[in-house]
């Protein structure tokens, strides 16, 4: 028989994973086999690197000709997550269909997070493509949290581009 597609033109779609069950690729195709641009996901070929922790490094978008295309929730052609020997995320990138730092979606090409020696998160800097302090959608650019002894949050505090203090907008 002739292949059918569902309503958005895709007609199947394959995964590759790696030995732990990660997903390293993923392709959908038109009913002629070719690659085609899933509307409900935004792209038509992901692929996905991983440490050797399993922790998600490296995700990539593609169209149906396999060029880099803005797609995934934050609207980016690749992003990219580095992190500390912990486990926690320290460095967050969003980059563009040229490999270039990208504003994406979130309303920043960075984010930088530092962490306290039981692993709270004390900082959360938001840059921009020249990874400069920029000030993100909730307006601020940089967030600071102290914890006591129980690990509770005592206090936050929010900064500028120049690490001047700021009183959010209510």
């Amino acid at each position: 028989g002739k292949p059918t597609s569902d309503k958005e033109g895709i007609a199947s779609w394959a995964s590759v994973l790696d030995e732990r069950g990660k997903e390293l690729e993923k392709e959908y195709y038109g009913p002629d086999g070719h690659l085609l641009i899933c509307a409900r996901e935004g792209f038509a070929r992901k692929t996905s690197r991983y440490d050797a922790k399993g922790y998600p490094i490296e995700t990539s978008y593609f169209d149906g000709s396999n060029k880099p295309i803005l797609a995934g929730g934050d609207a980016a052609a690749r992003w990219t997550i580095e992190w500390d020997a912990d486990g926690h995320p320290i460095h967050f990138r969003y980059f563009g269909t040229g490999n270039e730092l990208l504003i994406a979606k979130p309303g920043y090409a960075g984010r930088d997070l530092k962490y306290d020696a039981r692993g709270n998160q004390t900082e959360e800097l938001l840059l921009d493509v020249h990874l400069k302090p920029v000030i993100g959608p909730e307006h601020w650019a940089i967030h600071r949290s102290t914890y006591d002894q129980w690990d509770h949050a005592v206090k936050d505090e929010w900064f500028d581009t120049e690490s001047a203090p700021i009183t959010l907008p209510s």
